[in-house]
């Protein structure tokens, strides 16, 4: 297979010395010159694998525009820059509107073959992966529509690459778009940017209104800023809701069910990004808490079961009892509520004055209780842990009452 490259600029002197840098890999390779006018002919009555665009001088806006129209409109067409000059912010913007790699006048005839065949390479890998995708849209797999995996498939997928190292040190995400927006903006537009932001080693699927993503190893700093990039390119009217796991060793249902407790947590917060998980280490913590010889492998899911009763049994009907209480006296106030395995919230919000009961479970023997006040005349929060087996129906409606006696006294 043969590759044709494309060599753009206005500088005939620079353009002649380029020429002669580019080596020909093989016997059908072919290599044409043409200037910035003439780029967009040239591409349009041409297949070009490769474009080597020489930067116009002290024009770095006019380059960028070139390059972000030539992504839009030849998409299978990469570009090498060539630049007389190394601007780090120049450079950065060139790559985010899609430039595959940059030379210099320094750089050396080896560099640039390396490059060239490097970027032939990855051609070649996009082309197979652009068969793949025709392969899995014609099974119903991908959406012919948004090129993303259909969600009833995201668990057969995690799992057949569950064992990869790579998947193990990544992030799964649950992402949602504000309901608040859902109405203003294309799901589509949301598909588009978030295709472009990740990595063609990512994995993103859609279903029920959200997207899904597998950032393969990845921390939580990288899928923060990814998140954070999707958000910024959206624009401030919409806004985005991420719940977020770490994959680890867990089975698909654990990060699952990770995954959206936190963004249940990300949407009653009006937050961009939570990962409840992280917000507890709780086996270090039991065992710095506890002078107890009682093996904790052995007593863990006894634990698990004395939580997920008083979570039943106690966290739930009270929350919801008060929340009654709350709005027959004063129809004024906010009232929001949720419970998962890893915290249970009680929220009540009046004008700029937010108060909210966090309870969190160690993973043990404790729950974690916080009364946090934002935007109240006198913010003082307050932390305690109490055992599972002292925790009562009495001991929570009094917390809850505290609550709301602070957020009265500090709203008045």
């Amino acid at each position: 297979m043969s590759n044709n490259i494309l060599l753009s600029g206005d500088n005939e002197i620079t353009i002649n010395d380029l020429r002669k840098k580019l080596v020909l890999l093989r016997a059908g390779d072919k290599i044409n010159t043409c200037s910035y006018a003439d780029v967009i002919y040239y591409l349009d009555n041409n297949c070009y694998d490769i474009l080597v665009l020489c930067a116009k001088e002290d024009e770095s806006n006019q380059t960028l525009k070139i390059i972000d129209n030539i992504k839009k409109h030849y998409s299978k067409t990469e570009i090498i820059l060539y630049s007389e000059k190394l601007d780090a912010e120049f450079m950065l913007d060139a790559y985010d509107k899609g430039i595959y790699d940059f030379i210099t006048p320094d750089s050396e005839n080896y560099e640039i073959t390396m490059k060239l065949i490097n970027c032939m390479r990855m051609k070649a890998l996009k082309n197979n992966n652009d068969k793949m995708q025709l392969l899995l849209e014609n099974i119903g797999a991908i959406s012919a529509k948004n090129g993303l995996f259909q969600f009833k498939y995201i668990k057969e997928i995690f799992n057949d690459l569950t064992d990869n190292p790579k998947i193990k040190n990544g992030i799964f995400i649950i992402l949602n778009l504000d309901e608040n927006v859902k109405t203003k903006v294309s799901s589509n537009r949301l598909h588009l940017l978030i295709k472009k932001t990740l990595r063609l080693s990512d994995i993103a699927a859609t279903g029920s209104g959200k997207v899904y993503l597998i950032l393969e190893n990845t921390n939580l700093n990288g899928a923060k800023s990814v998140i954070e990039k999707i958000q910024d390119s959206m624009g401030s009217e919409f806004k985005l809701h991420a719940g977020v796991s770490k994959i680890g060793s867990d089975d698909f249902e654990t990060i699952y069910k990770n995954a959206a407790d936190s963004l249940q947590a990300a949407i009653r917060n009006d937050d961009l990004f939570v990962c409840l998980t992280e917000q507890l280490n709780y086996q270090n913590e039991w065992l710095a808490d506890e002078d107890t010889s009682i093996k904790p492998s052995k007593q863990y899911k006894l634990f698990n079961m004395a939580f997920a009763n008083k979570l039943k049994h106690v966290i739930e009907p009270c929350f919801y009892r008060f929340a009654k209480t709350c709005e027959t006296k004063d129809p004024d106030l906010t009232i929001n509520h949720y419970c998962n395995n890893i915290e249970s919230v009680f929220s009540i919000k009046k004008d700029d004055a937010h108060s909210e009961l966090v309870i969190r479970y160690d993973g043990y023997t404790k729950f974690i209780v916080e009364i946090i006040h934002k935007g109240l005349d006198t913010d003082e929060n307050s932390k305690v842990f109490i055992p599972i087996n002292k925790f009562t129906d009495k001991d929570l409606q009094k917390l809850l009452k505290k609550l709301k006696q602070e957020f009265e006294n500090g709203h008045a």
